[in-house]
């Protein structure tokens, strides 16, 4: 793995980033630091609510984004490290950056994973998971949100210089796609 790497692994909530990284973390020599960009972000907030935080107004999304980066860049410059976010986020006022270009370049990623399954997929996760208050979205929603989700990794590789990865996380291939994203982490 690069040395005092930054990797953003990013997906639209619920498709399973955590997992697929758990799985691939199994067969990784050299084991990553990880974060999650929400969390980083929840320590400069009143909430402890990752839900919440999509419908606060946008210029205090942007401002908490900025100070949490900055956080996560301190780390990432000291070890290597593979950060959980939204490369986008659905608002009340529509799609927001979830990596904004002054958040993008103090990161410096030189890996982003994207992760994706299909959007009925999507959903039936999304039912079975009760502990979290997301959004009800139409399997139509979530193909733009996809759509979203892939144009903004590629607007965010072309101004870092990153390497993108595209996951697939199909049902019941959590052991095959953790060991593709394994592959990919020990080749850097």
């Amino acid at each position: 793995m690069l040395a005092m790497a930054v990797i953003i692994l990013g997906g639209a909530p619920g498709v399973g980033k955590s997992s697929v990284l758990n799985e691939a973390l199994k067969s990784v020599g050299e084991r990553p630091e990880f974060v999650n960009f929400a969390d980083v972000m929840l320590e400069f907030l009143d909430t402890d609510d990752h839900d919440e935080i999509r419908k606060l107004p946008l210029e205090k999304q942007r401002k908490i984004q900025l100070r949490a980066a900055e956080k996560i860049a301190k780390i990432g410059k000291k070890r290597n490290l593979v950060v959980d976010t939204h490369y986008i986020i659905r608002t009340p006022a529509g799609f927001l950056p979830g990596l904004p270009f002054d958040v993008i370049r103090e990161l410096e990623p030189r890996l982003l994973i994207f992760v994706q399954c299909p959007a009925k997929e999507l959903i039936a996760r999304r039912d079975g998971d009760p502990s979290r208050k997301r959004d009800v979205e139409s399997a139509e929603d979530l193909e733009k949100t996809f759509d979203m989700n892939r144009n903004f990794v590629a607007a965010y590789a072309a101004l870092t210089g990153a390497v993108v990865k595209i996951v697939d996380n199909r049902a019941g291939k959590l052991k095959e796609t953790g060991k593709d994203l394994a592959e990919v982490l020990n080749s850097l």
